[in-house]
């Protein structure tokens, strides 16, 4: 459950039963029995407290992600995932010299968040976005999460076969439950839908809990990939750019028009 992900998420260090239901909202026999069932399950461990301490103090041992995060069935996914039906082929190609030139952009400066959008609706960066996201998550060793940031008219969820919830929208409208309560798995990646579609989204955007977001994701992923909204005619994929250490701007051919790209550039952050 979604509450038994938020206990178990902060306990990284070792915290007493009072300062935890403080900060996850949960009342104290919910906890309790919640902690009763880790320890049942050796996920936790107790450490000594100070004399002073009236309640015991608990802490967790690593975070067991691959077994508490719902997997993604292969047989829901799009067929326009390439890169992961199909490993091998000319279009998963491209997708590894776009990993390689991003890999030289690295090495000159820290590139842990990509934010990736297009100039306007339906130029393909959702499909760029999912499709390198698979390709990244195929290296050895690296962590990574997409996140579906468009918040008005999301599409990653198409791609896996899902639905939209639970995703962004809810940790953001949220105010206990950590990103990872909101997550799925498909093979090493980890997904973050939208969660809904939102009547502000700038306002959510722009809130320190999506700043919040990052930093946290930034401890257990190496590389965040952010969906973000088409630049035009709003301005929701402005303050998500600024969150991102790097950004691709999507064209599609026969379709983006160099106007649209113009005024994309003139927005973004030079």
């Amino acid at each position: 459950y979604p509450q038994e992900l938020s206990v178990l998420g902060r306990l990284k260090e070792p915290c007493g039963l009072q300062e935890l239901a403080v900060s996850t909202g949960l009342e104290y026999a919910r906890l309790s029995k919640i902690l009763s069932v880790f320890h049942s399950l050796n996920l936790l461990k107790e450490v000594e407290a100070a004399p002073s301490e009236s309640t015991a103090v608990v802490k967790r041992d690593k975070f067991p992600f691959e077994h508490l995060i719902p997997e993604i069935g292969n047989s829901t996914l799009s067929s326009k995932l390439e890169t992961f039906h199909n490993p091998t082929s000319f279009i998963s190609e491209q997708f590894k010299s776009l990993k390689v030139k991003l890999a030289e952009i690295a090495a000159q400066a820290p590139l842990r968040v990509i934010a990736i959008s297009s100039p306007h609706t339906e130029d393909g960066k959702s499909l760029i976005s999912a499709n390198l996201a698979v390709s990244l998550s195929k290296d050895p060793g690296r962590r990574v999460v997409v996140v579906n940031c468009d918040l008005r008219n999301p599409s990653i969820h198409k791609f896996l076969g899902t639905s939209m919830e639970p995703g962004l929208l809810g940790y953001l409208e949220g105010d206990y439950l950590q990103s990872y309560c909101y997550m799925r798995r498909l093979d090493k990646l980890y997904v973050m839908t939208a969660g809904g579609v939102s009547e502000n989204p700038i306002e959510l955007l722009s809130n320190v809990r999506m700043q919040e977001l990052i930093a946290e994701l930034k401890t257990e992923f190496d590389t965040i990939i952010l969906d973000c909204p088409p630049f035009g005619p709003i301005s929701d994929a402005q303050i998500l750019t600024g969150l991102a250490d790097g950004f691709i701007m999507v064209v599609r051919c026969g379709k983006t028009t160099y106007g649209t790209m113009e005024k994309a550039f003139k927005i973004l952050d030079k």
